[in-house]
């Protein structure tokens, strides 16, 4: 998938893990395809699925609707796989098992057509009725407590900074030009969490706000998933100083990188720090035209992140 990249950038000591080189921009379809797994999305879409089956198998009195029942719940079980939800692996593993259980039980002998059925089939909707219901909730946008005018302190890598095009205006210069506020931008490129906790030591002692966009070039590079856990809990023990305010976009995820998420919610939960959905950042970055290789941002995709982060921030310079 176009989404992951690998590139070679120029300064040595903080080597990109995005290419912006010799990659076409990418097509609608493809954007799709990107936005619906790398946002999650696909997690609702495969429970989707696996209820439509449900109410297939119990409505339908045809053989083949029976049978476009079990490939509808496969291919929402797939779905649901690649989706990359950070949930847990208890739910994934307790979830899985009732909705097989139920689908063999569907079309076994040993099954009767009475209670039984009844009851699985209400299980398994229950328990990804109970999944989709969590995975909502961290879709909700975060808000951020009024603080009259604080500076912002952006700590970031390449999807902020850029990738040397110097014709490009990012998007924390795009909010200082707007709105007159006081900004930092620390983000470099090929940043990862170790680098982040140097921008990090930048930061005041107290007070302002900051925002966090990091761990892609962890997620898809050579640092372990210990590493990973390690360096956001020091970053966000640095950025969590008194009196300031911390904001973190949730980190886009491939298929079967679950783990990475998982360490992201828990420990910005740990810290009280906001995740700002990934899907709001996958609205940006799979919008055509707004990437040069579906992650380096154009001036559009610039523009847009912009209105995007100033919806965010906004209610925090309000007097």
């Amino acid at each position: 998938m176009r989404l992951f990249r690998l590139y070679s950038s120029s300064d040595p000591g903080y080597p990109d893990l995005f290419s912006n080189s010799a990659v076409a921009p990418p097509t609608v379809i493809q954007n799709l395809v990107i936005y619906l797994f790398a946002s999650g999305m696909a997690f609702f879409l495969g429970a989707v699925c696996v209820w439509s089956s449900i109410v297939l198998e119990t409505l339908s009195v045809r053989r083949w609707l029976k049978r476009l029942a079990v490939v509808t719940c496969l291919l929402g079980l797939i779905f649901i796989g690649l989706s990359a939800a950070p949930l847990s692996y208890w739910y994934y593993g307790i979830a899985s098992g009732i909705t097989l259980v139920w689908l063999v039980g569907e079309h076994s002998s040993r099954v009767p057509h009475t209670r039984w059925r009844v009851i699985l089939r209400l299980v398994t909707a229950l328990i990804w009725l109970a999944g989709s219901g969590w995975e909502f909730s961290c879709q909700l946008r975060p808000s951020v407590a009024p603080q009259g005018s604080p500076p912002l302190f952006v700590i970031a890598d390449s999807i902020t900074a850029g990738v040397d095009e110097p014709q490009t205006i990012t998007w924390p210069a795009l909010i200082r030009n707007a709105h007159g506020i006081d900004i930092h931008d620390f983000s470099r490129m090929g940043a990862g969490v170790k680098a982040a906790c140097t921008q990090a030591e930048r930061l005041p002692d107290a007070g302002g706000l900051v925002l966090i966009e990091i761990g892609g070039n962890d997620m898809l590079g050579t640092t372990s998933l210990s590493d990973f856990e390690l360096g956001l809990e020091q970053l966000l023990t640095r950025t969590g100083a008194q009196g300031r305010a911390v904001l973190m976009f949730e980190l886009p995820l491939p298929p079967l990188c679950n783990e990475y998420g998982r360490i992201q919610r828990r420990i910005a939960s740990r810290h009280r720090v906001p995740l700002i959905p990934k899907r709001l950042l996958m609205d940006v970055l799979a919008k055509s035209g707004n990437t040069s290789d579906s992650i380096h941002l154009t001036q559009a995709g610039h523009n847009q992140l912009a209105a995007l982060v100033w919806e965010l921030i906004r209610k925090a310079y309000r007097t």
